[in-house]
C-alpha cells in the first residue's frame, strides 16, 4: 500500500493546537528548570521516528531522526507515537507530572519550487491556517514573529511569540515549518515552553530549551 498523503498545511490546525499534557500538576508551585545549568551539551537518546515506530508505514512519508534530551537534572521525557493528533510527541516533566515543555510532530506538503518561494508559502500557511487556533485561547496574545532559520542541512521558517494558558500561564511558542529538500513534503513543528517551569528570556531563546535542543537535532531520512 503507498503512503497516505501528507494532510496539507491547512488542514493541520486540529492536530497541533492539542493540549499541553493531560497529567499536568499545578503550575504555581514545584519544579523550575534552567537549561543554562546544563552547559552547551547535553546527552540524548536518538530516535527514529518512522513507520516502524509509529506501527503503520503509512502513517509517514518522511521518516526523520532526533535526539532526545535526557539528564538527571529532574525532568521526565515521555514519547506519544500515538497522540490524538499529529505523528509523534514529546513531552517533558517535572517527576511529579508538571508540564515544562512539548514538541509536536505533524507533516504538510509545500509545491515543489525554488527554495526562498517554498519557504515564504509555507510560512503563510502556517501563520493563516495553524497559529490564529493555537492563539484562540489568548485573546490578548500578540501576532508572532517570522524568521528564516536552517536546521542541520534542511532549509525552514519559524513563527514565535507567546500565550497566556489558563491553568499554566505564560507559555512560549514556536512553529518550525522544514521542507524535504527532495519533494514537496514537509515537517511542522510545534513547541511549548512554560514560563513558570522553564528559566528563559524570551521566544527568541527557544533553540536553548529541550524542545529547542530536540529539534535542532532533527534530520531527514532520505
Amino acid at each position: 500500500m503507498p503512503p497516505r498523503r501528507p494532510l496539507p498545511a491547512r488542514r493541520l490546525i486540529a492536530l497541533l493546537c492539542t493540549v499541553l499534557w493531560a497529567g499536568q500538576a499545578s503550575a504555581q508551585e514545584g519544579f523550575r528548570f534552567d537549561p543554562s545549568d546544563l552547559g552547551t551539551r547535553i546527552s540524548g537518546t536518538p530516535i527514529t521516528v518512522d513507520g516502524s515506530l509509529l506501527g503503520d508505514p503509512s502513517k509517514i512519508t518522511s521518516p526523520f531522526d532526533i535526539v532526545l534530551p535526557t539528564s538527571d537534572a529532574g525532568w521526565v521525557a515521555r514519547m506519544d507515537t500515538a497522540p490524538s493528533s499529529g505523528l509523534v510527541k514529546f513531552v517533558f516533566t517535572s517527576p511529579e507530572g508538571q508540564f515544562v515543555e512539548a514538541l509536536s510532530f505533524a507533516q504538510a506538503q509545500v509545491p515543489a519550487g525554488e527554495t526562498t518561494r517554498r519557504l515564504e508559502q509555507f510560512g503563510a500557511a502556517i501563520s493563516r491556517d495553524l497559529v490564529p487556533g493555537l492563539l484562540a485561547q489568548d485573546p490578548n496574545a500578540a501576532p508572532p514573529r517570522i524568521r528564516r532559520i536552517g536546521i542541520g542541512r534542511l532549509e525552514g521558517v519559524e513563527l514565535f511569540g507567546t500565550y497566556n494558558h489558563a491553568s499554566e500561564g505564560e507559555v512560549l511558542w514556536r512553529y518550525v515549518g522544514l521542507l524535504d529538500p527532495f519533494s514537496r513534503n514537509a515537517l511542522i513543528a510545534l513547541a511549548q515552553v512554560s514560563r513558570n517551569r522553564v528559566v528563559i528570556s524570551g521566544p527568541e531563546a527557544l533553540d536553548r530549551s529541550l524542545s529547542g535542543q530536540a529539534l535542532a537535532s532533527v534530520s531527514l531520512k532520505n
